[in-house]
């Protein structure tokens, strides 16, 4: 028996069994062409997604390592201020010296490898120079600045300026490796997601700032309750001045960046209130005699008058911190 499908197609029944049974393989082979090329598809986006991840658990871990960094610093540099605030540099504060130094140069290395990898070469070199600079410096003093059978005299000034260009060099390197990280981690992050990446790091930078803002409350905290026993007696001692000068030196150090952030963000009502605290705060500390921070003399202080000018700095620092933190949570929604 025949068929007259048409022209062209088969016209008996073992014909029409063949067309029909070649069809379905072409359809079958279409089929496992089509699933191939998705699994090499998803095997692909697998891959550029692990890619992104490395990047930014290297980010990440770039960002810890600069803000360790940056606490370690702080700890070592007031350490190292106390032990030449009397110009001697004695034998068991040169075991402290001694580690604070091996440290340094122990990481060395390491940080400047991943600098050279990166291909960052000015804060590499000043950080290298740095180094030159600080073990020149103490290779010139003597008795030996590492011989602990003697005292050594420093110039307090000269000493402290030599650890802190040190660390301060250090940590710009520190943060521009992790800048670059972050900035590798994005791009990694934009070809495994597109879109996503921009959701994502509003998210981080909304989460950075929050946590920004709880450290700085805490932070508050302890120096406000350090600040206050400080008055307890209504009198800056010597000794005093340090610690006062440390927690001022460090709002003037970070004023600058909270207040370009909050300018960038268009916050202006709670940066004023910063910006007038902080000016408030110094001109109080100016008319202050003798010099508050003159650690040769003691300055008799109103504690309540003390007290409430560092406080209104702090309160209306973490207003700020906290309303930059709900800003970026709210582009970061709507990322």
């Amino acid at each position: 028996m025949s068929y007259r499908t048409g022209p062209g197609l088969p016209r008996t029944l073992p014909e029409l069994w063949q067309f029909v049974r070649r069809e379905f393989m072409s359809i079958e082979q279409l089929y496992t062409r089509v699933e191939t090329d998705a699994a090499t598809a998803q095997s692909t986006a697998d891959q550029a997604g692990g890619v992104a991840n490395d990047a930014k658990d290297q980010a990440n871990s770039a960002a810890q390592a600069a803000a360790d960094a940056q606490s370690d610093a702080d700890v070592a540099l007031a350490d190292l201020d106390n032990i030449s605030a009397d110009g001697q540099l004695h034998p068991n504060e040169k075991l402290t010296v001694i580690r604070e130094y091996n440290e340094l140069t122990s990481e060395q290395a390491g940080i400047v490898n991943q600098a050279v990898a990166l291909g960052v070469t000015t804060e590499k070199d000043n950080y290298a120079n740095a180094v030159t600079a600080l073990t020149n410096y103490l290779g010139g003093l003597s008795p030996n600045w590492n011989d602990t059978t003697l005292t050594t005299t420093v110039s307090r000034s000269i000493w402290n300026s030599n650890w802190e260009y040190v660390y301060e060099q250090r940590q710009i390197l520190l943060n521009t490796i992790s800048a670059i990280l972050k900035q590798l981690a994005d791009s990694s992050q934009s070809t495994a997601n597109g879109a996503s990446l921009a959701a994502v790091t509003a998210q981080a930078t909304a989460d950075n700032a929050q946590l920004a803002a709880d450290d700085a409350q805490a932070e508050a905290d302890d120096a406000i309750q350090d600040l206050e026993n400080i008055s307890a007696d209504s009198q800056l001692h010597p000794s005093e001045k340090i610690g006062a000068n440390r927690e001022y030196n460090e709002l003037i150090n970070e004023q600058t960046g909270i207040e370009n952030q909050a300018s960038a963000l268009g916050i202006s009502t709670e940066k004023n209130s910063y910006t007038d605290a902080v000016t408030a705060l110094t001109n109080y500390l100016l008319g202050l005699t003798p010099t508050w921070n003159a650690t040769h003399s003691t300055t008799p202080i109103t504690r309540s008058t003390w007290n409430s000018w560092w406080q209104t700095v702090y309160v209306s620092r973490q207003g700020l911190l906290n309303k930059i933190a709900s800003v970026l949570q709210q582009l970061a929604n709507a990322a």
